[in-house]
């Protein structure tokens, strides 16, 4: 207030300020899941300091300005980390609320090693194959106090492998299956391997199951053998009572009967000389 010389007084003069040292806190509310497929992610953060204003960092980049929500697009895949900072009118600045994640976009290797042959005679088929998924480098551990609380459905499961023959449902199954009692025809098997984040291959095999092929026996026909005359020489009149002697009966019917024509044509002979005889 000032007075001049005549003391005339003028109106006060004053001066308000506040003093503010608290520091505002800052929240994040929502970000991805760890780890994740996504290579998108949306973050929501608030501060209690309706006058705070914020400040975000992506990995090892520049802060900027942001405001909640805030989305950063196609992330490699690996580990990130996104912080934000609320600061209130005074300059006060909070401690960094910190969030890290995993994007992992890559599918499993899926190798089948070994299968049925296509055709095959074989009613059983068994299967086995090999998986390659290497886990993309973790992301850091974030505070504890800056952690996202998360629903139940967030857990993360192992990978999973599922079969399915024939257009059957998907059943959980392990390399060395084996279906047995197949029809004949064809077939077709799926083995498909997800992995924790979602990401999935599938390998198809096809093949056919044929009959056996039709065995023809033989069997050997033996001939019966034929009986065959034995070659004699006709016994001359002066053999006629000596009678070869054979193996079997036949044998002996035959050299009878060849002695009997051998008579009869002696006996010819003898009444052709004595009619010979007679007319001389």
């Amino acid at each position: 207030m000032a007075t001049d010389p005549a003391g005339n007084t003028g109106p006060p003069a004053t001066w308000d300020w506040t003093v503010d040292t608290v520091a505002p806190t800052a929240t994040i509310t929502d970000a991805p899941v760890d780890p994740t497929n996504d290579p998108d992610a949306t973050f929501t953060f608030s501060s209690p300091d309706a006058t705070a204003t914020f400040t975000c960092t992506l990995d090892a980049g520049t802060p900027t300005a942001c405001t909640s929500p805030s989305t950063a697009t196609g992330l490699a895949d690996g580990p990130h980390t996104f912080s934000v900072v609320a600061t209130d009118p005074a300059g006060n600045t909070s401690t960094p609320a910190t969030h890290t994640w995993v994007v992992d976009t890559v599918d499993p290797t899926l190798t089948l090693t070994s299968a049925p042959p296509d055709p095959t005679t074989a009613t059983d088929a068994s299967f086995t194959w090999t998986v390659d998924d290497p886990d993309p480098e973790p992301a850091p551990e974030a505070p504890l106090a800056d952690a996202v609380d998360r629903p139940a459905t967030d857990v993360v499961l192992p990978d999973a492998t599922t079969c399915a023959l024939d257009g059957g449902p998907a059943e959980p199954c392990t390399s060395g299956v084996t279906y047995t009692g197949l029809t004949l025809g064809a077939h077709t098997w799926t083995v498909t391997v997800t992995d924790a984040v979602g990401n999935a291959t599938s390998a198809t095999h096809t093949w056919s199951v044929v009959a056996p092929p039709t065995t023809t026996t033989t069997t050997a026909t033996t001939a019966a053998p034929s009986a065959t005359a034995p070659t004699s020489t006709a016994p001359t009149a002066a053999t006629t009572g000596d009678l070869p002697r054979t193996g079997d009966d036949a044998g002996r019917a035959l050299t009878l009967a060849a002695v009997l024509l051998a008579a009869g044509l002696a006996l010819v002979a003898g009444t052709r000389r004595r009619t010979a005889r007679i007319r001389r």
